[in-house]
């Protein structure tokens, strides 16, 4: 398809080589006249392309923002998104960012926003719900959400009663449970007790994957309004835009009437050509 640039600069070619090539002939017609003894009462015509005007015909496709603009507005969305989501209590996996640049390229609103982060969030929970290391130590559950950072321990039967305590370390835990376990040194759990084990898993699984969903989802909502403004205050910024036209005659045919435009061309070469002297 052919730019409007490429057409107009082919005009301003050819209509350069016709006034050079008009030149040129009257300076043969010059040499002639000054020959010939009879053309020489004639006045030497002069061939001259003065103003020029030409009506194009072209059907505009599109008007969007200019290839640098739109790049330069892509960066933008794409920081500030970034800068956003970083404040987030839990990380955003690379779909849902690239979901949300998008939109932002678009027309993000907050509550779509809010909804892709909600999502995020609670997939980001049952995640780390899942994920959570939980090991059966004597009688106890030994749960390292964080590790080396947050462990603690859980009871599955009734005979026990525990404080709640954090440790830094299994090591940690499992000493604190050797104190308080029911288990004599090399006891196993009964086939009741495993499954009172397994079950008190999956209940501090979804306790987890409960408070986890809590967190995240906290401060989404107020993310979620700042990120739209700074992200409508990009959109409202003033950009170059760029036509994507058809100049090609073939090409109009085939396109309805009240979608072709005329572009005029006008070339005023008044003061450019060399004055004659008085």
């Amino acid at each position: 398809m052919a730019d409007l640039r490429d057409v107009v600069g082919a005009i301003l070619r050819d209509v350069t080589e016709a006034r050079g090539q008009a030149d040129l002939a009257v300076r043969d017609l010059v040499s002639s006249y000054a020959k010939d003894p009879i053309l020489r009462a004639f006045t030497i015509p002069r061939t001259e392309i003065r103003d020029l005007k030409i009506d194009l015909k072209v059907a505009v496709r599109s008007v969007d923002d200019s290839p640098d603009d739109r790049a330069r507005k892509e960066q933008r969305v794409r920081d500030v998104v970034r800068s956003s989501i970083a404040s987030l209590p839990f990380p955003i996996d690379p779909r849902t960012e690239q979901v949300i640049i998008k939109t932002g390229l678009q027309s993000a609103s907050a509550e779509s926003v809010e909804k892709e982060l909600t999502s995020s969030a609670k997939s980001e929970a049952t995640r780390a719900s899942e994920e959570t290391k939980m090991d059966v130590y004597r009688d106890l559950i030994v749960v390292e959400e964080r590790k080396d950072q947050d462990v603690r321990l859980v009871a599955f039967t009734t005979d026990i009663q525990l404080t709640p305590k954090k440790f830094t370390t299994i090591r940690d835990a499992r000493s604190h449970a050797d104190t308080v376990s029911k288990l004599r040194a090399g006891q196993t759990l009964t086939p009741q007790q495993q499954k009172q084990a397994e079950a008190r898993m999956k209940e501090e699984r979804a306790q987890i994957q409960t408070r986890l969903t809590s967190e995240f989802v906290q401060p989404i909502k107020q993310i979620s309004e700042a990120l739209a403004a700074k992200l409508a205050a990009i959109a409202a910024q003033p950009s170059e835009k760029r036509m994507v036209i058809d100049v090609v005659a073939e090409d109009l045919k085939d396109i309805p009437q009240h979608m072709i435009s005329t572009v005029t061309i006008s070339l005023d070469v008044n003061n450019i050509l060399p004055q004659e002297e008085a």
